[in-house]
Protein backbone atom coordinates (compact mmCIF):
# COMPACT_ATOMS: atom_id res chain seq x y z
CA UNK A 1 0.00 0.00 0.00
CA UNK A 2 2.98 2.58 0.06
CA UNK A 3 4.24 4.96 3.31
CA UNK A 4 0.75 6.93 3.66
CA UNK A 5 3.03 9.09 6.04
CA UNK A 6 5.22 10.24 3.25
CA UNK A 7 1.98 12.21 1.63
CA UNK A 8 2.24 14.53 4.53
CA UNK A 9 5.48 15.03 4.95
CA UNK A 10 5.41 16.47 1.48
CA UNK A 11 6.94 20.14 1.41
CA UNK A 12 6.51 19.70 5.77
CA UNK A 13 3.49 21.94 5.69
CA UNK A 14 1.29 21.69 8.09
CA UNK A 15 -1.45 19.51 7.65
CA UNK A 16 -3.80 22.93 8.42
CA UNK A 17 -2.37 24.75 5.71
CA UNK A 18 -2.36 22.13 3.55
CA UNK A 19 -6.66 21.03 3.77
CA UNK A 20 -7.26 24.85 4.24
CA UNK A 21 -6.25 25.46 0.65
CA UNK A 22 -8.14 23.30 -1.85
CA UNK A 23 -5.91 22.97 -4.84
CA UNK A 24 -2.90 21.96 -2.39
CA UNK A 25 -5.06 19.39 -0.47
CA UNK A 26 -6.85 18.41 -3.86
CA UNK A 27 -2.92 17.83 -4.67
CA UNK A 28 -2.52 15.63 -1.52
CA UNK A 29 -5.71 13.94 -1.99
CA UNK A 30 -5.14 12.87 -5.39
CA UNK A 31 -1.39 11.23 -4.41
CA UNK A 32 -3.28 9.21 -1.34
CA UNK A 33 -5.67 7.98 -3.48
CA UNK A 34 -3.40 6.90 -5.82
CA UNK A 35 -1.89 4.59 -3.06
CA UNK A 36 -4.88 3.24 -1.81
CA UNK A 37 -6.29 2.46 -4.79
CA UNK A 38 -4.03 -0.11 -4.75
CA UNK A 39 -5.95 -2.09 -8.46
CA UNK A 40 -6.34 1.58 -10.26
CA UNK A 41 -9.93 1.03 -11.05
CA UNK A 42 -10.41 4.81 -10.04
CA UNK A 43 -12.42 3.90 -7.20
CA UNK A 44 -11.35 2.90 -3.33
CA UNK A 45 -13.60 -0.26 -3.16
CA UNK A 46 -14.05 -2.48 0.09
CA UNK A 47 -10.94 -4.24 0.31
CA UNK A 48 -8.92 -1.59 -0.55
CA UNK A 49 -10.11 0.88 2.46
CA UNK A 50 -9.77 -2.68 4.59
CA UNK A 51 -6.20 -2.83 3.56
CA UNK A 52 -5.91 0.49 4.43
CA UNK A 53 -7.04 0.90 7.64
CA UNK A 54 -5.36 -2.32 8.88
CA UNK A 55 -2.17 -1.06 7.77
CA UNK A 56 -2.64 2.04 9.65
CA UNK A 57 -3.61 -0.21 12.64
CA UNK A 58 -0.07 -2.14 11.94
CA UNK A 59 1.15 1.35 11.60
CA UNK A 60 0.60 2.70 15.31
CA UNK A 61 1.20 -0.82 17.00
CA UNK A 62 -1.74 -1.96 17.24
CA UNK A 63 -2.35 -5.69 18.02
CA UNK A 64 -5.83 -6.36 15.88
CA UNK A 65 -7.52 -5.90 13.27
CA UNK A 66 -10.68 -3.81 12.37
CA UNK A 67 -14.33 -5.74 12.58
CA UNK A 68 -16.08 -5.64 9.28
CA UNK A 69 -18.82 -4.00 10.03
CA UNK A 70 -16.44 -1.23 10.87
CA UNK A 71 -15.20 -1.16 7.48
CA UNK A 72 -18.72 -1.43 6.28
CA UNK A 73 -19.46 2.12 8.22
CA UNK A 74 -16.45 3.93 6.67
CA UNK A 75 -16.85 2.86 3.57
CA UNK A 76 -20.78 4.56 3.97
CA UNK A 77 -19.52 7.38 5.27
CA UNK A 78 -17.02 7.98 2.17
CA UNK A 79 -19.48 6.56 -0.49
CA UNK A 80 -21.92 9.75 -0.49
CA UNK A 81 -23.37 8.58 -3.57
CA UNK A 82 -23.96 4.85 -2.03
CA UNK A 83 -22.79 2.83 -5.17
CA UNK A 84 -20.29 0.55 -2.64
CA UNK A 85 -16.94 2.25 -3.54
CA UNK A 86 -15.17 5.56 -3.19
CA UNK A 87 -14.46 7.63 -5.83
CA UNK A 88 -12.24 10.29 -6.07
CA UNK A 89 -13.93 13.31 -5.70
CA UNK A 90 -16.05 11.43 -2.84
CA UNK A 91 -12.51 10.81 -1.02
CA UNK A 92 -11.54 14.39 -1.72
CA UNK A 93 -14.31 16.24 -0.64
CA UNK A 94 -15.57 14.13 2.58
CA UNK A 95 -11.84 13.77 3.94
CA UNK A 96 -11.24 17.39 3.42
CA UNK A 97 -14.78 18.07 5.17
CA UNK A 98 -13.88 15.87 8.12
CA UNK A 99 -10.26 17.25 8.45
CA UNK A 100 -11.65 20.64 8.04
CA UNK A 101 -13.46 20.00 11.03
CA UNK A 102 -10.58 18.55 12.92
CA UNK A 103 -8.08 20.89 12.36
CA UNK A 104 -10.08 24.13 12.39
Amino acid sequence: MGNCGSVVEKGKQSLKDIVSDEQKYGEYSDTAFDKVDTNKSGYIEKDELNALINELISKLKQDTRVPEDKVETALKTLDTDGDGKISREEFKKTSRTKLLSIVS
